[in-house]
């Protein structure tokens, strides 16, 4: 605007923020105080005679008074130069609009900005202040997820004092499609021209939480008139009606705020609050059960689900899941069958198109081979036994006479054979997960394979290879996984980070089997993956964590278009971890991996002079899988995260008691470390959508570190002073130092040069010594440390490096350990007392004695 670069009074006018029915928005400078403030710039016709000013003025005092963190603070009302505007705390956030998905906000996440919101308009109400223009609009989320509130009590400043009774904004205030923005969330009283109390808000809060919970406003029309006809006249559907995930109390608490008679509604905001804190509560006990899911409105075929295998440390689990045939939306009808009961871990398992046959990999003979058996019998067919190699990744083709299938022999690719072993001949030399296309010619594979979709930091692009010749061609360069192609032949469906590797939330996406664009059709910081086609096209199932565990679901979808037509259903399963789910054709059958795995901590004593390990002994115990571990400076506490069954940051005494959970969200919270003073746990997450540092305090308080779009950033590691910290940016191959005690905006990061390695790679685990002049990790399995000073890299061995307190590298492999002295140059081995340890990069921490 004209404004920008201008002084007004001792504001210099700094950009645009937005345009509104008041007027305009722009950050400013406040040159008296030295702090940056937000200024609204009210239209003339708000202040047109002294009158009008005096009123303004009066209603602002009253605004600025509220003092509560969930509310944007008005500092002043100031005239300069013939212009009349507010003051207000300029704050850094995304409107709530953004937060409006299709499938609706999960619970949790719902409930928190729920309660927030809540608790501002809660305490303007004490102070007499209504809203009277509650929408998502008027809501900024910041990037800590902190909800603040914008502009109470100026809707009111918007009426003439003459007729103040009608708080009906008028079109020319605002326009059609303005107007219809605010109506779709007044109250029937405010709409009508009455008067209006508490209650008007509640109303309004009601819907905004409406929208948030199922993606769609309970009162919908084209213009004005059709939403004030829908306002006045209709009952919304009950919001579990839309979102069948969705808790009935939430769906409960929603109906009493939208009823139409305020003596119907909650008489007060605090009680609303008090409410959803009760609801959120139960559910985080596990006291609130999961929702029931309706059937599909649309007609389908009977789908029997087929659980294939368990891997891991746990017996097989297989499931049958029979769906009734569509009436007046009957509840899905479950029940589950084991198939598979040999022991050993069972993995990747797929189901002929007539569901007589069940395909699966199993390590029973030593190495993978994969294995036939028939659903309902126990006899059991190596397909692979000729092959030394691992075979798994099992497809059946569309006709069910051939497999195609993943081997490691001959350095490894994309083999088919007939049903039972026969003939096995290779089409690629690269290739997992392969889909075959409905006409059996060609087939749809991924560069790359996971196992723990949670934890992958690789980057998979899809392909199509011709069966008959072997000829490839590229489909998607971005990340994809786990392709399957659409009945009908003109879609694929996979799973991945997208189009932008940056942002790490793992998505379902679609796209035409003859190339082009992809599109989303789940967005959210669930794990979504393994994407499979229903027989019909209508549905897309997978394995998710979006109900707080690894189960199965499915998404309703346009069979014509390719694009999501609903919700996501839960088909809750008895799996405590589904993996893998493979779909049938015309036998309407899905196979998956039933998985149960524990990683529980477990401390040995160490001597830094013989070199030797003792015996472990139980940290931690119970069936959740620990992710890493970091003890404190003192070594009075222990930082830990978990993956499953969801990742977060916990605290616990060094013997693994008091253990406190201190992140709650559904985002990837992982790697804790320690600050040197013991203060702080620095952690990476990808709650912002792309992966940041963060820290928090021993009361779970978290703050944002690095606010860096051009990063990708993981594994925080402090120096030994607290003043550098250090982090790998997965997406450039860097690790980057920088100082965490200052704001992002004041950062000059340093990015060290890349390891010298024939293939470039990111040293991984980074971490400093305990002078502060060297770092040292891993990358591409070599451990590497780096001189600060010098700006060298020098090679150490190889596996999992970090340094002990006495400036020795530890250096971890395959079920062994040793000990780099860089002042000798010499390594020894490191013994045990019993059977060495599997471990991982995040697994094994020294304390300082």
């Amino acid at each position: 605007g004209p404004m920008i670069g201008t002084t007004l009074g001792h504001y210099r006018i700094l950009h645009l923020l937005g345009r509104g029915g008041m007027g305009e928005v722009y950050a400013a400078e406040d040159l008296t105080l030295g702090r940056r403030v937000a200024l609204k710039v009210l239209s003339p016709d708000l202040v047109s005679g002294p009158a009008e000013r005096d009123r303004f003025a009066r209603e602002a005092r009253a605004i600025a008074a509220l003092n509560h963190p969930g509310i944007v603070q008005v500092y002043s009302f100031e005239d300069a130069s013939g212009t009349s505007f507010l003051t207000m705390e300029l704050v850094e956030g995304r409107p709530l609009t953004e937060r409006v998905v299709p499938q609706g906000l999960p619970a949790g996440e719902l409930l928190d900005v729920g309660i927030q919101i809540a608790e501002a308009v809660a305490a303007a109400h004490e102070k007499g202040v209504i809203h009277r223009d509650l929408k998502p609009q008027n809501v900024l989320v910041t990037k800590d997820k902190q909800i603040k509130v914008l502009d109470f009590g100026l809707a009111k400043l918007r009426i003439p004092e003459s007729t103040l009774q009608d708080d009906l904004p008028t079109q020319p205030l605002t326009g059609e499609g303005r107007i219809v923005g605010t109506v779709a969330y007044m109250s029937p009283e405010q709409a009508e021209g009455r008067p209006v109390d508490e209650r008007s808000d509640i109303f309004s809060l009601g819907v905004m939480l409406y929208e948030l919970a199922t993606g769609q406003r309970p009162f919908q029309g084209d213009t004005t008139l059709s939403v004030l006809s829908a306002l006045m006249k209709d009952t919304p559907r009950s919001a579990v009606d839309v979102n069948p995930a969705l808790p009935a109390p939430i769906a409960r608490v929603l109906k009493t705020c939208l009823q139409k008679d305020p003596e119907r509604r909650y008489q007060s905001v605090k009680d609303l609050r008090n409410e959803l804190r009760t609801i959120r509560e139960e559910l985080a006990s596990g006291e609130l059960a999961a929702p029931v899911v309706p059937a599909a409105r649309r007609a389908f075929p009977a789908a029997w689900l087929v659980g294939a295998a368990v891997v891991v440390l746990a017996a097989a689990g297989v499931a049958w899941v029979l769906s009734r045939p569509a009436g007046p939306a009957p509840p899905l009808s479950v029940r589950h069958v084991q198939v598979t009961v040999a022991p050993g871990p069972e993995f990747t398992p797929a189901v002929s198109p007539d569901g007589r046959w069940v395909a699966y990999a199993s390590a029973v003979a030593g190495n993978a081979d994969i294995y036939l058996q028939a659903v309902g019998g126990q006899t059991v067919i190596n397909l692979t036994a000729d092959s030394e190699a691992a075979d798994y990744d099992p497809a059946f083709s569309p006709d069910g006479e051939r497999i195609a299938f993943r081997s490691e022999r001959g350095g490894g690719g994309l083999f088919v054979m007939g049903r039972t072993g026969e003939a096995p001949r290779r089409i690629t030399s690269d290739g997992f997960a392969p889909a075959w296309s409905p006409d059996g010619e060609e087939i749809v594979y991924a560069t790359d394979r996971t196992t723990d979709p949670a934890s992958r930091v690789s980057v998979s692009g899809l392909r199509i290879v011709r069966v008959d010749t072997g000829e490839v061609r590229v489909l998607l360069e971005a990340d994809g996984m786990n392709p399957d192609w659409s009945p009908n032949g003109r879609f694929i469906a996979y799973w991945g980070y997208g189009t932008d590797s940056a942002v790490r939330d793992r998505d379902l996406w679609v796209m035409p089997a003859a190339g082009s664009a992809p599109w989303r059709v789940t967005a959210d910081a669930a794990i979504d993956w393994c994407p499979q086609w229903s027989a019909d096209g209508r549905y897309l199932y997978f394995a998710s964590d979006r109900g707080g565990s690894m189960n199965l679901w499915r998404l309703p979808m346009d069979p014509d278009t390719g694009r999501g037509a609903g919700v996501p259903e839960a088909l809750t399963t008895p799996s405590p971890y589904v993996a893998n789910p493979r779909a049938s054709r015309a036998g309407g059958l899905i196979a998956y991996a039933s998985t149960t795995t524990r990683r529980n901590v477990h401390r040995a004593a160490f001597d830094p002079a013989t070199l030797r390990v003792g015996p472990p002994e139980p940290v931690t115990t119970g069936s959740r899988r620990w992710y890493s571990v970091s003890p404190s400076p003192d070594g009075e506490h222990l930082a830990l995260s978990s993956s499953q069954p969801q990742e977060d940051i916990f605290i616990s005494r060094a013997d693994g008691s008091d253990l406190r959970q201190l992140t709650t969200d559904e985002a990837f919270d992982r790697f804790p470390e320690w600050s040197p003073d013991g203060s702080l746990i620095a952690f990476y997450s990808n709650r912002t959508g792309q992966y940041e540092i963060w820290t928090t305090d021993r009361e779970g308080r978290h703050r944002q570190v690095t606010d860096a779009p051009d990063y990708t950033a993981i594994y925080p590691r402090w120096g030994p002073d607290g003043t550098r910290m250090s982090f790998t940016d997965i997406n450039q191959a860097a690790t980057v130092l920088f100082d965490p005690r200052r704001p992002w905006s004041e950062q000059t990061p340093e990015v060290l040069p890349m390891p010298p390695l024939p293939t470039p790679a990111a040293l991984l685990t980074p971490h400093w010594s305990p002078d502060g002049r060297h770092i040292a990790g891993v990358a591409n399995g070599t451990a590497m440390m780096y001189d600060l000073a010098a700006r060298t890299w020098a090679r150490v061995g190889t596996g999992i490096a970090f340094w002990l307190p006495d400036g020795r590298l530890a250096l971890l492999g395959a079920g062994e350990m040793s000990v780099f002295d860089p002042a000798a140059g010499t390594t020894s081995p490191v013994t045990f007392a019993g059977p060495p340890p599997t471990w991982g990069a995040f697994t094994v921490r020294v304390t300082r004695d």
